[in-house]
């Protein structure tokens, strides 16, 4: 099959991009949209998956073994079914909902002067208790830079958000990335991927990070993915109910 440098499927809301142009080095980034009631369906609105040199660096857990719960009315407790184990922010302590009407909005690729992008607002995604006014992710490979950098742009409501509080609710907000391999904390603002080959570059002005070994039961997401998949978690600061943040993947 030919390796297009970037192509984007109007219907599904996939985009797809690469560096190098079929030469199997460089970055690889696949990034969907789509509503929440697709056949199949994961909770994964702005899902991304990072592949460098032909490595997964972030990636989707895929399927596990069946079971009577994958299709059930429980489906969306599975950790492969769950937003929280994609690459998907959670907003005010809530992850995507499953239903048609939870959706990628105003979606657009972008593809000029080397640089190729998916821009969507996964704010139609959440219930309204996620007191999200905005959330703009846009995904991008940079062939000049060779990096795949992520724009996060989002205003909460922070007044909703306070009268929680003030009701004893308190929620993290946060960005999760689910890393294939152990990533090694280099120092604030960054992380070591793929045996040191990538970085995770992020704002420490708006982020702190936190990294977890992911737990899988013996099934086929287990054995795929060697029992070597770990969470990412970049906790949003709280002094910033309205930011513009980024990160990067970079060699």
């Amino acid at each position: 099959e030919p390796n297009v440098g970037t192509y984007f499927f109007e219907d599904t809301q996939i985009c797809v991009a690469r560096d190098k142009y079929g030469q199997g080095t460089g970055y690889y980034f696949a990034a969907k949209g789509g509503n929440n009631h697709e056949s199949h369906n994961h909770n994964d609105i702005g899902n991304f998956i990072v592949y460098h040199n032909n490595q997964p660096v972030v990636i989707d857990l895929g399927r596990d073994t069946y079971t009577s719960k994958s299709f059930s009315n429980q489906r969306f407790e599975l950790m492969n079914c769950r937003s929280a184990y994609h690459n998907v922010p959670i907003i005010n302590g809530l992850e995507q909902k499953n239903g048609k009407k939870y959706r990628a909005d105003k979606v657009s690729h972008g593809f000029a002067d080397g640089v190729s992008s998916l821009t969507l607002n996964l704010e139609k995604a959440y219930t309204e208790g996620a007191h999200v006014e905005k959330w703009q992710r846009n995904i991008t490979l940079d062939r000049e830079y060779n990096w795949v950098e992520i724009t996060e742009q989002y205003k909460l409501d922070s007044l909703q958000i306070e009268k929680d509080r003030l009701n004893g609710q308190v929620f993290d907000n946060q960005i999760i990335l689910m890393a294939f391999g152990k990533p090694v904390v280099q120092k604030t603002g960054r992380i070591l991927l793929q045996g040191g080959n990538v970085r995770l570059e992020y704002d420490a002005q708006y982020l702190s990070a936190s990294v977890e070994k992911v737990q899988m039961t013996d099934g086929i997401m287990k054995t795929q993915w060697k029992d070597n998949v770990y969470r990412i978690i970049l906790r949003l600061n709280d002094n910033y109910p309205m930011a513009k943040v980024k990160y990067r993947f970079v060699k």
